[in-house]
C-alpha cells in the first residue's frame, strides 16, 4: 500500500507541480460586481502584501511582481479571466521571466489549475499549494508531519477524480491512468487516510500524556492562545513562562499545539496551549486536518486572542480568527468571554483606543503584562471556582506533605514568628474543601501513641479488663494552641462519641480551652490497642488522634487484667493506681507482680 501511495502522491500530490526554484508572478483576482470592486485599494494592497509574505516564506520562491486583475462575479470560472486579460498577463509573465504563477485564491479546482497551467506554460500555485508546501518544509514534530500528510489526501483525491472523470486532460498532470483503476487508487487513498488518522490520534494522546505527567496534577484550567499567524502567540507564552520556545518572524512558525505550565500571580497553576496561527482564505480541507491538535482550543476554559495591532489590517485579521473559531465549532460562551491581547505596541507611536476585554502589551519590552496577567488571574479564578485558603501547618506534618503532593499548595509558605509553623496558601473549590476537610484535619493533627514499660514478674498480656472499648484512659492534656495544661485528670472512652461542631464527624473527647477558648478534641484510633507483653523496652499500648491537644501524662488506675506466664491463670481487677501490684499464682506456686511502670507519648507518622 505504501509503495502504491508513493506513486500516486508523486503523480497527483503537491510536489507534482514542478518543485524547484521559482520566480513568482503573484496575481490577485479582484472580484467585480457591476460597477463596484469587492475591495478598496488599501485592502487589495494589504492582501497582496500578505500573499507576498506567504510565498516568500518558502526559501526557493521569490515574488518578483504582483498585480491585481479584476474578474467578473466569481473565481469559479474555468479560466478565471477573459481572453484579453489573460493575454496581458502572459505578456507580463514573459517580460519579467517568471517561472511560476501564484493565484491568490484559497484553492483552484483541478480543472482551473490544468487550464491555467496549459495557457501560461508554467506551474500555477494557489494558497492551498503554498501553505501546504510551507507546512511540509517547516514541520518538525511527529504530529505536525502527520497532519500535513493528512491534509494532502483530499488534494490528491480531487485531482485524481478529475483526471479519471475526464474533466482534466491527464497529459497536463503528466499521469498515466491506464495502469490502475479509479477504484483501486481511491482505496489506496482511503487506507492511507485511515492509517494517518490512527497514527495522529496516538501521537496527540502520547504528547498530552508526556506533557501532563506529574506537573499537571491539580491544573484544572487550560488557556488556549489563538491568533492570526505571526501575531506573537509563541512570543507571549515565552515571555510569561520563560521557556525556550522556538520563535521566528515568519508565517506559520508554529505548526502544532504545545502545552506550557504557568503559575498566575495568585499561585494558581494553568496550562497555556500554543496553537497554529490562522490566516485569511485558509482552505477548509487544511483546517480539518489540524482538528486533532486544535482540540485543545475547543476544550479550553479560556481563550487569549493575540493580535498584531501594529498591522494596519489587524481588525480584518480579527474577523478571520473569529470566523475560523466558529468553523471549529468553539462554544459560544467561550467566544463571548475571549480576552484580546493587542501585541507589538512597541512598534506604535500611539496605542489604539481602549476596548472591552482588551489589553495592550509588548512581548519585546514587557509592557502591559502585569495588567494582562491580573485580568487572566481574575477570570481563571472565576472559571475554576477555586478559593485561596490560608492554613497554618507544621513543616513536617502529613498535611503539609499531602498539599505538596497533590499541588494544592500555591506560593512559598511563610514561617511563623516562632518558626514552629508554616502559613500556607492552598487552592481548592468548595466541593474539594468539603470532601477533603476531614482527611486534611486528620493529617494535620498528630497521631500520638501511648507507650508503656513495666517490670512484670511471672505475668504477661496486661490489658484492660473485659472490653477495652469501655475502659477509661486517664490523661493529662495540654492545649497546643496556647500551652495551657490543667492539673486535673481527664478520661476518654472509645465507645463514647461526641459530635464535632461544624462537621459530620464524631470524636471521643471534646472540650474548649479555658485560656484561649479554642475547641479541641481527642479520639482513640480504631483497633489500635495492643496488650502489653513483658518487655525490657517501651511497647505501644494505644494510639490517640489529637486535634489541638497533646497528652503529657497517663494514670493507669484500676480495671486491668493479666495472665500467668506458666499457668495461664487470669488475674482480674488489677489496680495500678500506685504504679505497682503484687499477687500469688497458686497454680504455678509462684509470686506475681507488676512494678516500675513508666509511660511516654510518641508522635506517629501513620495511623
Amino acid at each position: 500500500m505504501n509503495d502504491e501511495f508513493n506513486i500516486i502522491s508523486k503523480s497527483y500530490g503537491i510536489h507534482s507541480i514542478a518543485p524547484g526554484v521559482h520566480r513568482i508572478l503573484l496575481i490577485y483576482p479582484r472580484l467585480r460586481r457591476g460597477r463596484f470592486f469587492d475591495l478598496n485599494p488599501t485592502k487589495v494592497r494589504l492582501q497582496l502584501e500578505e500573499a507576498v509574505a506567504l510565498v516568500n516564506t518558502l526559501p526557493n520562491f521569490k515574488v518578483i511582481e504582483t498585480t491585481a486583475v479584476s474578474t467578473d462575479r466569481s473565481t469559479e470560472k474555468k479560466r478565471l479571466w477573459g481572453k484579453g486579460r489573460i493575454e496581458r498577463m502572459i505578456t507580463l509573465k514573459e517580460k519579467i521571466s517568471a517561472t511560476a504563477l501564484m493565484i491568490n485564491v484559497d484553492i483552484l479546482s483541478p480543472k482551473q489549475q490544468a487550464e491555467l497551467t496549459a495557457i501560461f506554460r508554467v506551474p500555477v500555485y494557489d494558497r492551498y499549494n503554498i501553505v501546504l508546501l510551507i507546512f511540509k518544509m517547516f514541520a518538525k514534530t511527529k504530529e505536525a508531519k502527520l497532519q500535513i500528510q493528512l491534509a494532502e489526501i483530499p488534494y490528491i483525491r480531487e485531482r485524481l477524480l478529475s483526471v479519471y472523470d475526464l474533466r482534466v486532460n491527464s497529459s497536463v498532470f503528466h499521469v498515466d491512468i491506464s495502469e490502475k483503476s479509479k477504484a483501486e487508487r481511491l482505496e489506496v487513498l482511503r487506507y492511507r487516510e485511515h492509517h494517518l488518522r490512527k497514527c495522529l490520534k496516538a501521537a496527540v494522546e502520547e504528547k498530552v500524556n508526556l506533557r501532563a505527567g506529574e506537573a499537571q496534577k491539580n491544573i484544572r484550567t487550560v488557556v488556549a492562545v489563538v491568533g492570526y499567524t505571526n501575531a506573537g502567540k509563541s512570543s507571549l507564552i515565552k515571555r510569561l513562562t520563560r521557556r525556550n520556545l522556538y520563535v521566528e518572524d515568519r508565517l506559520f512558525a508554529t505548526l502544532d499545539t504545545s502545552l506550557h505550565v504557568f503559575r498566575l500571580p495568585s499561585g494558581l497553576p494553568i496550562l497555556f496551549a500554543d496553537t497554529i496561527g490562522f490566516i485569511s482564505n485558509l482552505p477548509t480541507q487544511l483546517l480539518a486536518s489540524f482538528q486533532a491538535t486544535l482540540n485543545h482550543v475547543a476544550n479550553a476554559d479560556l481563550l487569549l486572542h493575540v493580535e498584531d495591532v501594529s498591522s494596519p489590517d489587524y481588525l480584518a485579521q480579527r474577523d478571520v480568527v473569529m470566523k475560523t473559531l466558529s468553523v471549529l465549532k468553539i462554544k459560544e460562551e467561550l467566544l463571548k468571554s475571549v480576552i484580546r491581547v493587542g501585541n507589538k505596541i512597541d512598534k506604535l507611536s500611539q496605542i489604539p483606543p481602549n476596548e472591552p476585554n482588551t489589553y495592550f502589551v509588548s512581548c519585546a519590552d514587557g509592557r502591559g503584562f502585569v495588567e494582562l496577567m491580573a485580568a487572566v488571574d481574575k477570570r481563571v479564578l472565576t472559571i475554576s471556582g477555586v478559593t485561596i485558603r490560608r492554613l497554618k501547618l507544621r513543616p513536617h506534618s502529613e498535611a503539609f506533605a499531602y498539599l505538596c503532593k497533590y499541588s494544592f499548595l500555591v506560593g512559598q509558605p511563610i514561617p511563623s514568628e516562632d518558626n514552629d509553623y508554616l502559613l500556607c496558601s492552598v487552592i481548592m473549590d468548595d466541593n474539594e474543601f468539603r470532601e477533603s476537610f476531614c482527611e486534611l484535619r486528620k493529617l494535620s493533627m498528630p497521631i500520638i501513641a501511648l507507650q508503656l514499660k513495666a517490670n512484670m514478674v511471672n505475668v504477661t498480656s496486661l490489658e484492660p479488663m473485659k472490653d477495652w472499648t469501655k475502659f477509661r484512659w486517664y490523661l493529662k492534656l495540654k492545649c497546643t494552641n496556647c500551652g495551657e495544661e490543667p492539673e486535673h485528670w481527664q478520661y476518654v472512652i472509645e465507645e463514647e462519641k461526641f459530635s464535632v461542631p461544624g462537621s459530620r464527624g464524631t470524636t471521643n473527647m471534646l472540650g474548649k480551652c479555658k485560656l484561649c477558648n479554642r475547641t479541641n478534641s481527642l479520639e482513640i484510633v480504631k483497633d489500635s490497642f495492643r496488650p502489653y507483653k513483658n518487655s525490657d523496652d517501651y511497647c505501644e499500648l494505644i494510639r490517640f488522634d489529637c486535634r489541638g491537644l497533646e497528652p503529657t501524662d497517663f494514670d493507669p488506675r484500676s480495671g486491668w487484667r493479666a495472665v500467668g506466664t506458666e499457668s495461664k491463670t487470669v488475674f482480674e481487677n488489677i489496680d495500678l493506681t500506685e504504679k505497682e501490684w503484687v499477687d500469688y499464682d497458686e497454680k504455678a506456686a509462684q509470686p506475681t507482680e507488676i512494678n516500675e511502670i513508666h509511660c511516654r507519648f510518641v508522635l506517629c507518622r501513620k495511623q
